[in-house]
């Protein structure tokens, strides 16, 4: 977890140090687009190659399904309930 911790803060370091390079600014959002498809990728093809994974597809789909539902129906709620007048 401390390396997650370090590489976010080195990331933002370089990023405040390099922010004023043009090259950088005008092809950052390009970068941070692959950069994150890349990593779905590397997610996905991890999950497919994982034979646990895949045999409790059903089973991981229906939690994860029940898990979102429940956090927005929660969220709706109490969004409604904080602002009704």
């Amino acid at each position: 977890m401390i390396n997650i911790f370090i590489f976010f803060l080195t990331g933002i370091v370089i990023g405040f140090l390099l922010k004023k390079i043009a090259f950088l600014n005008k092809f950052s959002e390009i970068i941070v687009y692959i950069l994150i498809a890349v990593f779905l990728f590397v997610i996905g093809y991890s999950v497919g190659s994982d034979e646990k994974i895949l045999s409790n597809l059903n089973k991981n789909f229906y939690y994860s399904l029940i898990f979102s539902i429940t956090g927005i129906l929660g969220s709706s709620l109490f969004t409604y309930f904080l602002l009704k007048k």
